[in-house]
């Protein structure tokens, strides 16, 4: 038989071109993940400047906002979250100190921002938390129903909150603290009923966490006001009450309570 010699150029013309095509689709795909991924890092540093500096903007926002849905980052995500967060925490503070009209108008904001926090990260108890706390400062400038559909919508949030995170102190705490207040705008047997929840609260706020000083003093306030309400030995019995939660927190804390 003849033997024939293989033309190499020719039998390895197609596996050369298929080998070039896919390093070049490799080069491709290796510049487009650095591209990508330089992209998500310039995204997460905007956001944190914006998180210190407290340089908050609508377009600005939602320009990055817009940027992070084309990128399936879960810490990009969660750090939007907390953006979002953050700013409704702010918003919140300044509502504090603003006349009233102008109160109203930047609690509403800062309500829309924790919102949108919990739907980019669901599980995101502390904006529930500090929602129902700017909330119920809200539902103390209001008066009748105004206010009482403020304090049951933070009743709301606080119940969210501790669905996500059942020890949840802070939210029991908080929470006592409005039932407290919306007691004091009530009288007779609503106001009995509120105060017992305000305590059952602070009693769950103590349980995971023991040295809650805050919750013992808030608790002895309640149980003042409650005192205020009654007379002879009930009144009596509230007041020893109340003094031995003061004892409990200058206990825990001796250099803020005296």
């Amino acid at each position: 038989d003849n033997i024939v010699d293989i033309d190499d150029d020719e039998l390895y013309k197609g596996v050369k071109k298929r080998l070039a095509k896919a390093k070049n689709d490799v080069d491709k795909s290796i510049q487009e993940f650095e591209k990508d991924k330089s992209s998500i890092d310039r995204l997460k540093e905007k956001i944190i400047d914006i998180i210190i500096n407290n340089t908050y903007k609508e377009s600005l926002v939602s320009d990055i906002e817009k940027k992070v849905r084309e990128h399936a980052d879960s810490d990009l995500n969660e750090l939007l979250s907390n953006l979002y967060f953050n700013w409704g925490n702010n918003l919140g503070n300044v509502a504090g100190n603003k006349n009233s009209k102008q109160t109203t108008k930047l609690y509403n904001k800062a309500f829309e921002k924790y919102k949108k926090a919990t739907i980019i990260k669901p599980d995101l108890h502390q904006a529930y938390t500090n929602w129902g706390t700017h909330l119920g400062n809200l539902a103390k400038t209001k008066t009748g129903k105004d206010a009482e559909k403020l304090y049951t919508k933070a009743f709301e949030k606080y119940d969210m909150a501790i669905r996500i995170k059942p020890d949840n102190h802070d939210a029991y705490n908080n929470w006592g603290v409005y039932l407290g207040d919306f007691a004091r705008t009530k009288s007779g047997k609503r106001a009995e009923k509120l105060y017992s929840e305000a305590f059952e609260k602070y009693k769950k706020a103590i349980q995971f966490k023991p040295d809650k000083y805050e919750a013992y003093y808030n608790w002895g306030n309640c149980l003042l006001d409650l005192a205020d309400i009654k007379t002879g030995k009930e009144a009596e019995k509230l007041l020893l009450e109340a003094v031995e939660k003061y004892k409990k927190t200058t206990l825990i804390k001796p250099d803020e309570y005296d």
